[in-house]
Parts: structure tokens; sequence; C-alpha cells
């Protein structure tokens, strides 16, 4: 009888404290995992279908390769294709130079732009200094001494502009479907392409003033930047 009073009062301090008192145990319904991993493995497959996905499933090696392969094509085409008019009177030490530079920061952006994802992504400081000396890098080189040829000194920026963009678009479109990465490495994706068309335009266009290569050999690499860090920034996934 005692034993029953003590039951009692448990259930009576249980009520009084707000907890619920079950007889049975509630049983979680079973999930279905077998379900969810065909499911996810299905979605896996359709995504190595397509030409992105394959892309992006190829290792970083290979990845690699194939953005350089698709840089070199672009600014061949673009460049000693169709060279300069004063390609032989154009020192070649400011040749070296300006295509070197830029082909170094080219080549840093595009590794950083295909960084393996199991690698700690780079901060964001050090993503905005490679942009930011992508576009200084270019601006220093249009400001550097004139180089007199018998090409003229001056002429439209505007086209060298359109002509800069359209050497870079092929290479970003390529590189973002390379791209394993969220985020930021639009940046990078950006800052090589736009460097990809101002080296194009180097070996093509004739025109040596500063003033000329600032507006029109300079403001792709810029704009695509702030295109890119405007896009890096839209709301969603």
């Amino acid at each position: 009888e005692m034993t029953g009073h003590t039951d009692q009062a448990e259930l009576d301090l249980k009520a009084l404290l707000g907890e619920e008192v079950l007889s049975d145990p509630v049983v979680p319904p079973a999930v279905n995992t077998n379900a969810f991993f065909d499911d996810l493995q299905a979605q896996i497959s359709a995504e190595k279908r397509t030409v992105r996905g394959w892309l992006r499933s190829r290792p970083t090696g290979l990845r690699g390769i194939l953005a350089f392969v698709a840089f070199a094509v672009v600014v061949v085409v673009a460049g000693p294709l169709l060279p300069r008019a004063d390609w032989a009177e154009y020192p070649a030490f400011r040749m070296v130079l300006h295509l070197g530079s830029v082909g170094v920061l080219l080549a840093l952006s595009l590794l950083a732009a295909l960084r393996p994802l199991h690698r700690p992504a780079l901060s964001t400081a050090t993503v905005f200094c490679l942009g930011a000396l992508s576009v200084l890098c270019t601006l220093v080189l249009s400001l550097l001494p004139e180089v007199h040829t018998t090409s003229a000194m001056t002429g439209p920026a505007l086209p060298c502009f359109l002509y800069g963009v359209g050497v870079a678009l092929p290479v970003f479109v390529f590189l973002r479907l390379l791209d394993r990465g969220p985020g930021l490495s639009v940046i990078l994706a950006a800052c090589a392409a736009g460097l990809a068309g101002n080296m194009a335009l180097q070996m093509q266009c004739p025109v040596n003033g500063s003033l000329h290569q600032l507006l029109g050999h300079v403001t792709p690499v810029a704009a695509l930047g702030v295109l890119a860090f405007l896009w890096s920034r839209r709301p969603g996934p």
C-alpha cells in the first residue's frame, strides 16, 4: 500500500511540474536512407552529364591545363595573328615587361580561381588584393613613358575597350565552367579574363598614348572586376 501511495505521489508531482506522462514511448518513424542516397546519386549523375558538371569533375591539374590552353588560344587568335602595325619598331624590353607582368598576375589569378576545395579558402582580403593588383598593374603600365613609333599616339578608346571585353568574356565564361568554388572566386576569374583582354590589346593595338592606354586598355580589367564584385554580392545561393 505504501508503494502505491509513492507511485501516485510521483505522478501528481510530474503533473504539477507540467510534464506529460505517457503510457507508451513514442517511436520515431523510420527513415528510408536508401531512397535518399539513391536520389542524391541520381542528381550527381545528371550533373556530370552536363558540360559544366563534366569540366568541374576533372582533376585540378587538368582543369588548370584546360584554363591555360583556353587563355592561350584566345590571346594568340586575338594578338599575334593580328599583330600591331608597329610590332617591328616597338621596344622588345617594353613588350616583354608588359606581357610578363600581366602574365604573372594572370597565372596567379587562374591558380587561385581553380584552387582545390579541400584546401583552405582564400581570405576576402587576399581575393580583393589580387583584384586591385590586377587593375593597378595595368594602370602603371599604361602610365609608363610613351613609346614613340610611326603609329599614332592618340585614337578612339571605345573600340579597344569593346575589343578587350570581347576577348575577356570567352575566357571568363570558360573559367566559370571550370570553377568549383562559390562566392568570391568569380572575382578571380574576372581578373584573369580582364588581364587576357589587356594582353591581347597590347599585342594588337599600335596606339601608344597614355590616355588611350588608360581609357581603352585598362578599363576592360576594371570593368570586369567591378561586375564580378557586384555579382558576388547578389542575394541568393
